[in-house]
C-alpha cells in the first residue's frame, strides 16, 4: 500500500492540473443541482395546489352549463305569461350574458390548464436524464432547417451556417434547444424585408458558445433579461404560444453546464448566444 505523509500529497505529479478542473465539475453540478431542485419544487406546486382546483372549476362548469340548458327549458313553459320587458330581459341574460361569462371562465380554465402542463413539461426536462454522446452539430442543424424548409422557401430566408465543431452533448437536447431558435428566429422576421439567419460558433478552451442571429423584429432592452423567465412573452402578441420555449432551452443549456443570453436591437434583429461546457459533466 502507498503511504504518503500529507506534506507530500501536493508533489503527485499532475494533481495542481486536475484540482481546477475538479473544482470546476463540482461547482457546475452544484449549479445544476440548485436549478433542479427549484424546478421540482415549481413541479409540486402545480401538480398539488393548482391542478386540483382547475378539476373543480371544470367540473363546476359543466354543472353550470347543465343547469342553464334547465333553467332555458323551464322558461319556455312560461313565455307566454310574461312582459315584453322580462322576455327582454330573460333572452339577454340566458342567451348572451350567462353564455359568455361561461365562456370566458371556460378560456381562463383552459389557458390555466395549458400554463400548467407547460410548467410540468419544464420540470421534465430539468428532471430527465441525459446521455453525452459525440454529436455532428453542423449535421443537427441542417437537418433541423430541413424541417423547417417550407418556412424557410415561403418566407424567402437565406440562411448561413459556418463550420461548426462537434460537441459532447445529449442529442434530444441539443435539438429542442437549436430547434427553438431557429424556429424562433424564422417566427419573428420583419415581413417588409428579406430574411437573414446566420449560424455559427467560437470554441475555447473550457466550452464551445454558439449564435443564432436573425434580422427580425427584435427585442426591447427592458426584455431581453426577462425573455427566458416562464410565460413571459416580449413585443407584439401576434404568434401562438405560452412563453416557455426560451424557458426550455435555457433549462437544457444550464443541464450541459453553459449560459444563454442575447443581443438584440429593435428592428434590426437579434443574436441568441449560448455555451456549451466542453467537459463532460454527470447527469443529475
Amino acid at each position: 500500500m502507498l503511504d504518503l505523509r500529507q506534506d507530500e500529497v501536493g508533489s503527485i505529479p499532475g494533481r495542481e492540473s486536475r484540482d481546477p478542473l475538479e473544482i470546476l465539475v463540482q461547482e457546475r453540478t452544484a449549479e445544476l443541482a440548485a436549478v433542479n431542485e427549484e424546478l421540482r419544487r415549481f413541479a409540486y406546486m402545480v401538480s398539488h395546489d393548482l391542478r386540483a382546483p382547475l378539476v373543480n372549476m371544470s367540473g363546476f362548469l359543466a354543472e353550470l352549463k347543465g343547469a342553464l340548458a334547465v333553467v332555458q327549458e323551464v322558461i319556455e313553459g312560461v313565455r307566454p305569461h310574461l312582459t315584453h320587458e322580462q322576455k327582454r330581459a330573460i333572452a339577454l341574460s340566458l342567451h348572451e350574458d350567462i353564455p359568455e361569462a361561461l365562456e370566458f371562465i371556460g378560456s381562463s380554465v383552459r389557458k390555466m390548464a395549458r400554463l400548467s402542463n407547460a410548467v410540468l413539461a419544464l420540470s421534465q426536462i430539468g428532471r430527465r436524464e441525459l446521455s453525452f454522446e459525440p454529436i455532428d452539430t453542423l449535421l443537427l442543424v441542417q437537418e433541423i432547417l430541413d424541417t423547417l424548409a417550407f418556412q424557410i422557401n415561403q418566407k424567402q430566408v437565406t440562411v448561413d451556417i459556418a463550420p461548426l465543431p462537434p460537441i459532447i452533448a445529449d442529442q434530444v437536447a441539443l435539438e429542442q434547444i437549436m430547434s427553438n431558435l431557429l424556429t424562433n428566429a424564422l417566427t419573428y422576421l420583419q415581413p417588409d424585408r428579406p430574411g437573414h439567419i446566420s449560424v455559427w460558433a467560437e470554441e475555447s478552451a473550457d466550452k464551445i458558445t454558439f449564435f443564432v442571429q436573425d434580422n427580425g423584429r427584435g427585442i426591447p432592452a427592458g426584455d431581453q433579461a426577462k425573455i427566458f423567465e416562464p410565460f413571459y412573452r416580449s413585443g407584439k402578441q401576434d404568434t401562438p404560444g405560452e412563453g416557455m420555449g426560451l424557458t426550455y432551452v435555457q433549462t437544457l443549456v444550464r443541464r450541459h453546464g453553459g449560459q444563454i443570453s442575447c443581443e438584440s436591437t429593435p428592428g434590426q434583429g437579434t443574436t441568441f448566444i449560448f455555451s456549451v461546457s466542453n467537459h463532460l459533466l454527470p447527469a443529475l
